[in-house]
């Protein structure tokens, strides 16, 4: 078993078909460029303290002794834990917020989803293949907008922080900054919206300004058409809640337990 996040480029297709080979080549070691530098912010950042800057993660990014193996494959993008610690959970949360935000900069939009389940990767890299895998994709595959998911089958998230058992450490951690939240995730035509536990990516990209956000969602690849306005109005509607919910304090329990407060306006 391994902690799993899956991502696809959206709008892959259009891209194959509009540019030409070495330009898709650039654009695509660009994403594993992302991909590598969210990993090593992971890794230098396991205590969310001091967490480093773009500009470092990027110099980085090919030299840095990752903490858990990552890789690319067409438009989908991999990265996975040895094992399925607390630990491992809280490094590839870090990394999969970091991956989204990075690529949005680069003008590329992602989405994906973080689940737990088997996987056996070859030593070269060459074969991929388990069940978890598959969970991924199709996790993935049923949003509607920019972002990710954590499986709400799989990945259990304690609300209250019980200090006897000190087992929810890195959670309280992760919802303290908001790097996850509790969301109504938008879902694709045919499947109602589901509330479940999310990427909290606007967390890493906090002073960007709303309308900035429209702008590079405005750059994206993906053809004008109701579904892509949708995705899009779906990514302002979430960035604009995180704003909102970043704002209000943690509400502790009478039992000295950790509970925190989730808003829907």
């Amino acid at each position: 078993m391994a902690y799993i996040a899956l991502f696809d480029v959206l709008g892959f297709k259009r891209l194959v078909r509009a540019k030409a080979l070495p330009e898709m080549v650039a654009t695509m070691s660009k994403v594993h460029t992302c991909l590598r530098a969210s990993v090593a912010f992971a890794k230098d950042g396991p205590d969310l303290r001091g967490l480093s800057g773009d500009a470092y993660l990027a110099a980085h990014a090919e030299s840095a002794e990752l903490k858990f193996p990552s890789l690319g494959f067409s438009d989908s993008f991999l990265m996975y834990s040895p094992t399925e610690t607390d630990h491992d959970f809280h490094h590839i949360v870090l990394a999969a917020n970091k991956f989204v935000c990075l690529a949005l900069l680069g003008g590329l939009l992602v989405r994906g989803a973080v689940t737990k389940g088997d996987l056996h990767v070859s030593d070269d890299s060459s074969l991929f293949v388990g069940e978890g895998l598959v969970r991924a994709y199709e996790l993935e595959q049923r949003q509607d907008w920019l972002g990710g998911i954590l499986d709400p089958d799989r990945i259990e998230v304690p609300d209250v922080y019980d200090p006897m058992r000190n087992i929810c450490e890195s959670y309280d951690i992760l919802a303290e900054r908001r790097y996850i939240l509790m969301y109504d995730v938008p879902m694709k035509a045919g499947s109602a919206s589901s509330r479940c536990w999310c990427l909290g990516w606007p967390a890493f990209i906090e002073r960007m300004p709303e309308g900035e956000l429209i702008e590079f969602l405005a750059k994206e690849q993906l053809p004008t058409s109701d579904s892509a306005t949708r995705k899009h109005a779906n990514t302002v509607e979430f960035f604009r809640y995180h704003r909102v919910i970043s704002k209000e304090p943690l509400d502790y329990t009478t039992a000295g337990g950790l509970r925190f407060k989730v808003r829907r306006d």
